[in-house]
């Protein structure tokens, strides 16, 4: 996008909340790159990422100098940008990301130029949608996969419940990305007791342990079930 639009400098930015950062960068230096990646960018007109959030459409600003809305003047400063022009990634009305182009002289970017830029952002929303939907298949996947493998063993240990547990503590660290997770159960005195528990710390499984048998009304358990 950066060489066919005769722009100096190239960058995607993605949201990040509430806020727009900059995802990657082509033809600056690592300097100004990391000024830029600091800088979280919000839907407002003092912003050219900004203004196109807002209209949902390319906008260009012929001289960021000259601009009176524009007041990111110290990021233009050591830039030494002028001419800009960004792009909306759309997925529906929703901006998934911006594509952003700027010359460092005073020289309009044309219509050609934009919709091709446009061309590129549409390429970069699609490939957005792709891998979210690949990321949700995968993750679903794996949920129905960890409950097929806990099914497995509960039809193989119908008279003890433990091997059942400790499957499913570790489909809950596997899948959840935690580093500690436990299984207790509460008996008829009332009392919390440890089932089985999981730790990727050495030794942190025999501390938790030493914490049970506990009253119910004073464990987390008893909290959860109030």
């Amino acid at each position: 996008a950066t060489r066919l639009s005769e722009a100096s400098h190239g960058f995607v930015f993605l949201p990040d909340g509430d806020v727009y950062r900059l995802a990657t960068a082509y033809g600056a230096s690592p300097e100004f790159e990391a000024h830029i990646a600091s800088i979280p960018v919000r839907p407002e007109r003092g912003y050219l990422i900004g203004r196109v959030v807002l209209e949902r459409r390319p906008v260009q600003i012929l001289d960021a100098l000259a601009d009176p809305d524009y007041r990111q003047a110290e990021s233009q400063r050591l830039g030494g940008y002028r001419t800009m022009v960004g792009v909306p990634m759309l997925s529906g009305e929703q901006v998934v990301g911006v594509i952003v182009v700027w010359r460092q002289v005073v020289r309009a970017f044309s219509e050609r130029q934009v919709e091709l830029l446009s061309t590129f952002a549409d390429q970069a929303a699609i490939a957005i949608r792709n891998a979210r939907h690949f990321s949700e298949t995968q993750a679903a996947l794996e949920r129905q996969t960890a409950a097929a493998e806990v099914l497995q063993v509960i039809a193989s240990s119908v008279e003890d419940v433990t091997p059942v547990f400790e499957r499913i503590v570790d489909s809950c660290r596997r899948l959840l990305a935690i580093d500690e997770v436990g299984i207790a159960v509460i008996g008829e005195d009332d009392l919390v007791r440890l089932a089985v528990h999981s730790s990727a710390w050495p030794g942190q499984a025999e501390i938790v342990e030493s914490y049970y048998p506990v009253p119910t009304r004073k464990s987390m358990q008893g909290l959860a079930i109030r």
